[in-house]
């Protein structure tokens, strides 16, 4: 019996290395087997994210809450300015999902406070911050990250308009 499972699993991961270039593979147990999945699911979905002229790139987490984005894309934001953070409701809404929340951000985070449906950009320090680092209001979920040119994002005005869509 030891046998045959260890033969098996030798097969299985002898397939994985060909499957890789077709995505992140996820393992897991389940009922004493081995199975993957090599779908798309599996990846984080690149974005692009556009504020007025600027144009911000990255992805959305292979998490419970950024699949849930990437599945609604594209997502339309009507954002407020709190010192270099913006935040605000997003069309489609989204419910609440599991995670591990922070205020303690990095710059290019992209968030989501489920209570009030915000969905947060940081690119510097908010009234909040203890130093430079970015630092939400409230715990929030982590649900992707851009790079882009923070010198125009800060540019730009208290309100603006956003679209964040597939990359």
């Amino acid at each position: 019996m030891l046998a045959a499972r260890d033969a098996y699993h030798r097969r299985v991961f002898r397939v994985l290395p060909s499957v890789g270039a077709r995505g992140v593979i996820s393992l897991f147990r389940k009922a004493g087997q081995i199975h993957f999945d090599a779908g798309e699911n599996a990846m984080p979905k690149s974005i692009n994210v556009r504020i007025g002229k600027v144009e911000l790139k990255g992805e959305l987490f292979d998490t419970p809450a950024g699949k849930a984005m990437a599945e609604s894309l594209p997502i339309e934001c009507q954002w407020s300015r709190w010192g270099e953070e913006y935040y605000g409701t997003i069309q489609p809404g989204f419910g609440s999902y599991p995670g591990a929340t922070t205020d303690l951000m990095e710059v290019g985070d992209l968030a989501y406070h489920a209570p009030n449906g915000w969905f947060c950009l940081f690119f510097g320090p908010t009234p909040a911050s203890r130093g430079q680092e970015p630092r939400a209001a409230v715990p929030v979920l982590k649900v992707g990250k851009v790079k882009g040119d923070w010198a125009a994002v800060k540019a730009l005005g208290e309100s603006v308009k956003a679209t964040v869509e597939a990359a």
